[in-house]
């Protein structure tokens, strides 16, 4: 190829060559565009960092500060996911017909928060201790998989200098 001119903005490109000519390229789009917008339902603002997976696809983008993000979807039914640390995960499916263009709006709820507090004790004499660690039980995992199996993992945090524990910590049900 001698030159070639990508900038059109239907997409179309072209190419020539000193001996056979031009051609002219246009591409074919066997995809459709799925927007999703991210609001945060307790402010209704836009939900910026927050990570929206196509699952059908095992494709996944972060939100920038509008909240939206694009996907080049499959035709068929594709489900999208939004998950943000301290909210309660939410789906939804739409059918995406080639060369059409949808959108989807999704609004995140918190999930409801609860304080904890005691006393680390050592644990053969039941004497307060000067330096503990605090384990908080707390449910994780994705609305997949809590569907499927409870999944549970352990998050310490450890206590330097005082006997007491105590800090906010998010519940998952």
């Amino acid at each position: 190829m001698w030159g070639i001119c990508p900038y059109f903005p239907s997409g179309t490109f072209i190419a020539s060559d000193m001996q056979s000519g031009l051609y002219v390229y246009r591409p074919t789009r066997n995809y459709g565009i799925l927007k999703v917008a991210v609001i945060d339902g307790a402010t209704s603002t836009p939900a910026a960092g927050v990570t929206v997976l196509l699952s059908t696809q095992g494709d996944s983008l972060t939100t920038p500060a509008d909240g939206i993000v694009r996907f080049a979807a499959s035709p068929g039914p594709q489900t999208v996911e939004v998950r943000r640390f301290g909210y309660v995960d939410v789906s939804a499916t739409r059918n995406v017909v080639t060369g059409v263009s949808d959108s989807v709006t999704l609004v995140l709820d918190k999930q409801p928060t609860t304080h904890l507090s005691g006393v680390v004790r050592d644990a053969t004499t039941l004497a307060p201790t000067r330096r503990g660690r605090c384990h908080a039980l707390l449910h994780a995992g994705h609305a997949a998989h809590q569907r499927q199996r409870p999944v549970r993992s352990t998050t310490s945090r450890t206590i330097s200098t005082r006997s007491r524990c105590a800090g906010p910590v998010t519940s998952r049900s």
